[in-house]
């Protein structure tokens, strides 16, 4: 068996005294180096992290491990040097390869190591509005924050398409718990996903696939699980993120003020807790209800087992999902709390293909429901085309141009929309019945959000406003319905309405203010006219008491 080994360990080493950036990453030798990133904070949690990742990368190569065994850890010179053990066409060979290496960087840079690059540090640069700087890419992509669903209210077109982008993005959900913050397997496809490193097929995320990435030591992605990736930069003691980002981001440290992971609370505030590593460990709901997630430390010969990959995630009372892989490390099955189990497969190109779900009848596997995923774009081998229901019937299928825009959406032959996008960076839009709108687009932050419509209202064109604009900080500050009529909305800094004011400018005009928890995205008082609504929580955001009164 011929192998490959495709490696690259980057750590970030954040110096106090200095505006230097210093990066580890782990030299393979002879063997060409695949762009891979993760940044420690000390030397031992970088020795550990090549550790696992060289098993990692011999396992997903060659298939089986013998043994890995540390020949030097020298933290004086910041040397660790590997012996790797590995059967090759059946013969049990042994390699000594690994060392860590330091490189400084000057402040604000990156450094690169990669298939036919030289090692060097190269400053970050500026991207053109609405993308942003990949840095395991070296290029400037579409902005990852305009993957998944669009803001409320912002863009997308039915079935749904963000018309600003051309991405095409599918939410399935394929098991949800009946309890509180119970478990869910859900999953998220963007076809401008440049991210390859999904274990559920290209372009394909799940719920929880979600990490922190550290660039250097002042900036910091936050990669979410249904693609967008929040980027964060270090201001004082502070991470900052755009101001249209309403996430809060904070370093876990520990009694010597090391890093030893992160804190990142949701919209809805979630508190999910990630490793040093930039693993999810943890979420957690406002009522202290959790779920923590166990990955794989080691492989095993012969088995489904890979370094990093998640093993099973476990909820507040025992139960738990249990994930499985095939030979590629892609999940190929994954456990329910009762035992039923769902299957993945994937076709040649490693795309997300069918989806078996389990019935009433478990020891007969062959009459069990499936669902489709079709990808028939030669020229974009991931761009999803359609979807074939569990019934046989293929409900949903899209198109793409030459530059991999969807450009069509159409679900049972009916209830179809065509996009065409403009030279002039507009977008037209044409539902079934021949509608058409032109989009006019604001990129705030990285986010193609729509702003003018021309033409009347259609079926599935997306936003049901003529007109929306937005505040400084990217929130809407007001929209104009295709009759005429106008709501204004202010928002504090957190993103949440404070004033709503409907009907501008006719006798029907109301306003309705909203204060809110200092901690938590929930009302405590809703004043509207006649009348005055107060909430109160207990410390974990649970509603103790609701009162209204008649208002003056």
């Amino acid at each position: 068996m011929k192998y490959k080994l495709f490696l690259l360990l980057l750590i970030s080493f954040p110096i106090q005294s200095s505006a230097d950036e210093i990066f580890w990453w782990c030299d393979t030798g002879p063997h060409p180096h695949f762009n891979y990133w993760a940044f420690e904070s000390d030397f031992d949690a970088a020795t550990n992290a090549c550790i696992s990742d060289v098993g990692y990368d011999f396992w997903s190569a060659v298939g089986t491990l013998g043994s890995l065994t540390i020949t030097e850890n020298n933290p004086s010179n910041f040397t660790i040097r590997l012996e790797v053990t590995y059967f090759s066409d059946g013969v049990l060979r042994t390699q000594l390869t690994h060392k860590v290496r330091k490189v400084t960087c000057p402040d604000d840079w990156v450094f690169i190591r990669g298939p036919g690059l030289p090692t060097k540090c190269e400053g970050i640069p500026v991207c053109p509005a609405g993308e942003k700087y990949n840095s395991l890419r070296f290029q400037c992509e579409d902005n990852p924050k305009d993957h998944g669903p669009c803001p409320p209210g912002t863009c997308g077109i039915k079935n749904p398409i963000n018309p600003g982008t051309g991405n095409k993005f599918q939410i399935e959900t394929d098991y949800t718990s009946k309890s509180p913050f119970g478990l869910i397997i859900q999953r998220t496809y963007n076809s401008n996903d440049s991210v390859t490193s999904s274990r559920i097929g290209q372009n394909w995320r799940h719920s929880y696939d979600k990490s922190i990435e550290t660039v250097n030591s002042k900036r910091v992605d936050v990669y979410r699980d249904d693609g967008k990736v929040f980027g964060f930069t270090l201001s004082v003691n502070s991470w900052i993120p755009d101001a249209d980002v309403t996430g809060r981001l904070t370093e876990l440290l520990n009694a010597q003020s090391d890093r030893i992971g992160w804190q990142y609370i949701t919209e809805n505030d979630t508190v999910e807790e990630y490793d040093i590593s930039g693993r999810l460990i943890s979420l957690s709901n406002r009522a202290g209800q959790t779920q923590t997630l166990d990955y794989e430390v080691s492989s095993n010969n012969g088995g489904d087992d890979f370094p990093h990959s998640l093993d099973k995630v476990t909820d507040l009372f025992g139960r738990t999902l249990q994930f499985s892989y095939d030979v590629d490390g892609q999940i190929d099955a994954i456990t329910d709390p009762t035992g039923a189990i769902y299957t993945y497969s994937y076709d040649a190109n490693k795309n997300l293909e069918i989806v078996t779900y389990p019935d009433e009848t478990p020891l007969d596997s062959n009459d069990n429901p499936t669902r489709i995923y079709h990808y028939e774009d030669v020229n974009f081998i991931h761009a999803l085309t359609g979807i074939t229901d569990e019934t046989g019937n293929r409900f949903a299928t899209w198109g793409y141009d030459t530059q991999g825009r969807a450009i069509f959406s159409e679900h049972a032959g009916s209830d179809r929309a065509d996009l065409v996008y403009n030279v002039d960076g507009t977008t037209t839009v044409t539902d079934a019945s021949g509608n058409v709108q032109v989009h006019h687009f604001d990129t705030l932050f990285g986010i193609h959000r729509t702003g003018a419509i021309d033409g009347d209202q259609c079926t599935n064109c997306g936003t049901t406003a003529k007109n929306t604009t937005y505040d400084a900080n990217g929130f809407v500050a007001s929209r104009t319905d295709f009759n005429g009529n106008i709501t204004n909305y202010i928002n504090d800094a957190r993103g949440l309405e404070t004033t709503r004011t409907e009907a501008v400018g006719t006798s029907e005009e109301r306003t309705i203010t909203t204060e809110w928890h200092a901690t938590f995205r929930l009302p405590i008082k809703i004043t509207e006219p006649g009348k005055i609504t107060t909430f109160t929580y207990d410390t974990q955001g649970r509603l103790l008491e609701r009162s209204e009164e008649t208002a003056p």
